[in-house]
């Protein structure tokens, strides 16, 4: 015969069970909540302040990944490249150490594809990964340094900056940002901003290599051997 005290164990553990499933389900609720609202945030994060916020995090990031490849590589110079590689050569080598491919496109670029998230590569035959055609075919808003001795020093090396920078510390018409602005990211993941570069008292100038002395041009401020690579996709091989 079932007595009150087993009627009651019996409640018990039946609201402990129903309890347990609301919060798992609220829990899940909650999850995917929060990831739904993550990503409205993150792409007003791109856009706030013109895209200052994009080009700070996207160049950080990016250096970020070279540091880690860095540490990976036995080769010894950072991505050794063959003529005609540009910046989307690299941007596939990356891949592995960077969550979002992303990176090399910002928000209101005048020359970029309106679509931010193409995907830097794509599985090809055989299952092979290679370069996604859409990214190759596209202007990215990023120019890169190749062929980078492993004994650079981190901290004044620069690896990334946004497109259009010229020897004299300026950037292009149509580079990326507004006000003819432009941002450099080095080997330590430090990023600086300015509209010119300059080695005049209270400017934003480079480190030359080797010297120490300040210098605009981004040419002098790479190790012997090191290349600029294009943010432009090479024609040769998208034809």
């Amino acid at each position: 015969m079932t007595t009150p005290s087993d009627m009651t164990d019996r409640e018990r553990r039946r609201s402990l069970v129903r309890n347990l499933v609301v919060a798992g389900a609220l829990a899940l609720v909650m999850l995917v909540l929060m990831w739904v609202l993550f990503i409205p945030f993150r792409q007003y994060a791109k856009v706030n302040s013109g895209g200052k916020s994009a080009a700070v995090y996207n160049l950080r990031r990016v250096a970020n990944a070279v540091f880690n490849y860095s540490k990976d590589t036995r080769t010894p110079r950072l991505f050794p490249v063959q003529p005609g590689d540009t910046v989307h050569e690299v941007a596939f080598i990356l891949t592995p150490y960077l969550d979002w491919d992303d990176m090399y496109i910002f928000p209101g670029d005048p020359k970029a594809p309106k679509d931010l998230n193409l995907p830097v590569s794509r599985q090809g035959a055989g299952g092979k990964w290679e370069l996604d055609p859409n990214f190759a075919q596209a202007t990215l808003s990023i120019e890169m340094a190749a062929n980078i001795s492993l004994d650079a020093p981190p901290g004044t090396t620069p690896v990334a900056w946004t497109r259009g920078l010229q020897a004299d510390g300026t950037w292009a018409a149509d580079a990326p940002m507004e006000n003819m602005r432009g941002y450099i990211a080095f080997l330590s993941g430090n990023v600086i901003g300015a509209e010119k570069l300059s080695t005049g008292p209270g400017g934003t100038s480079l480190t030359k290599y080797g010297t120490h002395e300040p210098t605009a041009n981004i040419l002098e401020a790479l190790p012997p051997g090191a290349v600029l690579l294009s943010a432009e996709p090479n024609a040769a091989r998208n034809k």
